[in-house]
């Protein structure tokens, strides 16, 4: 097993690297396998990091635990992150700065607080709203897709 393998999986706070790097996929948990996809993203050094909803599928205690991991190792190693999210709340507790995209088009960017605070457009403010509404059937989970998904129609009214 190349050692290099080995220090970035232990990198990414996996215990027993080389059982990881033996284990199929199915073996292992979302969260395990997302580590190991951020450990092979970072093993070549980039200086750019495409992360495209990379916790959508997680808990929000693992969701938390990647999204620390992940800055840790960027800063690191000097790495700039492209956050791509749907999370308003944790694109306020991750992002530096901040572009809200609306029908492919920018809908503001700057620093994150400032959007976040001073959002012009309808569509913007309601992306940066707290929302609290539980998904049907998953308590601990809450839902911004209504919010986000809504029509400028539905938010001029």
């Amino acid at each position: 097993m190349p050692a290099r393998a080995l220090d970035a999986v232990a990198d990414v706070n996996l215990p027993d690297p080389e059982g990881i790097l033996n284990a199929y996929p199915d073996q292992l948990d979302l969260g395990q396998q997302l580590r190991v996809a951020i450990a092979m993203a970072l093993m070549s050094r980039p200086g750019l990091l495409i992360l495209d909803d990379p916790t959508a599928t997680l808990d929000a205690t693992v969701a938390a635990g990647v999204i620390d991991l992940v800055k840790a190792r960027a800063q690191k190693s000097g790495t700039a992150i492209l956050f791509i999210s749907r999370n308003p709340d944790l694109v306020r507790e991750t992002c530096d700065r901040i572009c809200v995209m609306r029908a492919g088009e920018t809908a503001g960017t700057g620093q994150t607080g400032d959007i976040a605070g001073r959002a012009q457009q309808a569509q913007t403010q309601a992306q940066f709203r707290p929302t609290a509404r539980p998904v049907r059937g998953r308590s601990a989970r809450l839902s911004t897709d209504q919010t986000i998904q809504s029509s400028p129609r539905a938010m001029s009214s």
